[in-house]
């Protein structure tokens, strides 16, 4: 990892999306700008409690401003017992933290068929969020655009009100959110791979690409099923959220 993509970046402000996730603007403290596209990652960087050095990766949940060029945003969900979800909670504007960036290919590509798959589970619909501005690009060009939305509760789906508004303004954007454990939930129930017949029945698989991004069950399950009714691999492009180990407990002699 080359360190002169290092930088020190400053708490802008925090919003609670629901119980365990937020919503974090950070800026650059050096005031130079940061160049990215979305669907890419930055690397924040802090130690531990024996002082060794650890980096933790979040996706990109806003488009860049040209307003403000320095600031990006990230959607952190709190992990138990996670070492870089916690330093993010514990951030409050003003503090700083030591990031670098921005990296990976889960891009959309410059050339896209007529039918563009999106599918996320939790905060793996952040990079999809960045992408607001080019997706309604594509719904005014003519294409289609499906977004699986996998959560557990119906309060996990971050930025619904978002997502129900751009379907009002664009009847080519089929935003499809689904809860596995619901409570007053109205919607469909289940997993992502409830809406597999109706993309089976409305895409021709020749003609459409799919972006998946969330836990790795989920994208292995999607992508097998993607393939079963016709995607081929390379028009099925994957981003997986990892988390590490939490660490261990120090052995007593």
């Amino acid at each position: 990892m080359a360190r002169d993509r290092y930088f020190e970046s400053r708490c802008v402000e925090v919003e609670s999306l629901c119980g365990d996730v937020i919503h974090i603007t950070l800026e650059r403290a050096d005031g130079e700008p940061i160049s990215w596209t979305p669907g890419q990652f930055v690397m924040i960087h802090f130690p531990d409690a024996a002082g060794l050095s650890l980096n933790r990766s979040y996706s990109m949940s806003a488009a860049s401003d040209p307003a403000t060029p320095t600031r990006f945003a990230l959607c952190v969900k709190r992990v138990e017992g996670g070492l870089g979800s916690t330093r993010i909670h514990s951030l409050k504007p003003g503090d700083p933290i030591t990031t670098s960036g921005p990296y990976g290919r889960f891009v959309l590509a410059k050339q896209l068929p007529r039918d563009v798959v999106l599918v996320a589970t939790g905060t793996g619909v952040a990079p999809f969020r960045a992408m607001r501005a080019q997706l309604e690009a594509l719904l005014e060009a003519g294409h289609r655009v499906w977004l699986l939305f996998g959560v557990r509760y119906e309060g996990d789906l971050l930025y619904h009100a978002e997502w129900e508004a751009l379907a009002a303004a664009h009847p080519g954007f089929c935003y499809r959110p689904v809860v596995s454990r619901p409570q007053a939930w109205a919607g469909a129930r289940g997993y992502v791979q409830v809406f597999l017949d109706e993309v089976k029945a409305a895409v021709n698989p020749e003609d459409a690409i799919a972006y998946l991004c969330g836990v790795p069950e989920m994208i292995d399950g999607m992508r097998d099923a993607l393939q079963g009714i016709g995607f081929g691999m390379r028009a099925i492009k994957t981003e997986k959220y990892v988390s590490p180990p939490p660490p261990r407990a120090k052995e007593e002699g």
